[in-house]
């Protein structure tokens, strides 16, 4: 299963299992074209053999038998189970390739979008220019943020931006980002500037999430 997309959801669906007389309840708690993880409360046996339907939208759904690889316990009382999919016709497999990677993008777009109020100051160096502007974080996400300065920088801009995140385990490292500018509106006696990072590296997303989650 390693190297597919994989999406998170709750999905109830009643299962055929081999073994048992009649279908039993369990909750998908992700998907991909390769396999699933579910829970129950039902025990089911490495090796066992799974029969269901997946709704995919209101017009499709698509057939699915899988195998028990794994099981592991859950922090209820119950069980996660790792399934992996028999092969699939090649309508049902588009059908739920395609489900999938909506659902991947739309829940990329949304965690891209969320964004967390915050105050720290922020060093802006425009492309092309040596001297370092002084910038206010107002607020942060992972495909972005948003900071206030005294000057009017212009939108399209690329930029650097060296910041440290407040309470980081590793505080001792700035954090160095690329961005660009895509809006900037006038704020009384300041500017503030929306900035888009450009090619983040995953260890700085992953500090940035790891921030968002804080409680505060």
């Amino acid at each position: 299963m390693a190297g597919s997309a994989r999406v998170l959801l709750s999905l109830d669906v009643a299962a055929k299992v081999s073994g048992y007389p009649k279908p039993i309840p369990v909750t998908l708690i992700d998907l991909s074209a390769t396999g699933c993880r579910v829970t129950a409360r039902s025990v089911l046996l490495v090796g066992a053999t799974l029969e269901f339907r997946l709704q995919l939208s209101r017009k499709v759904d698509v057939a699915a038998r899988a195998r028990v690889l794994r099981c592991v316990p859950t922090a209820l009382g119950g069980m996660e189970y790792g399934l992996e999919f028999a092969p699939f016709s090649a309508g049902d497999l588009a059908a739920l390739r395609a489900f999938v990677e909506e659902e991947s993008s739309r829940t990329h777009r949304e965690k891209s979008a969320a964004r967390i109020e915050v105050e720290f100051p922020v060093e802006c160096i425009l492309q092309g220019q040596k001297d370092a502007i002084a910038a206010l974080a107002i607020d942060l996400g992972r495909g972005g943020m948003r900071f206030a300065c005294e000057q009017a920088l212009p939108e399209g801009s690329a930029l650097a931006l060296r910041f440290v995140l407040p309470g980081d385990p590793a505080t001792a490292k700035s954090m160095v980002m690329r961005g660009r500018i895509v809006q900037r509106t006038h704020q009384f006696r300041e500017y503030h500037h929306s900035i888009a990072f450009v090619d983040p590296d995953a260890l700085d997303i992953e500090r940035i999430e790891r921030f968002m989650l804080r409680p505060t």
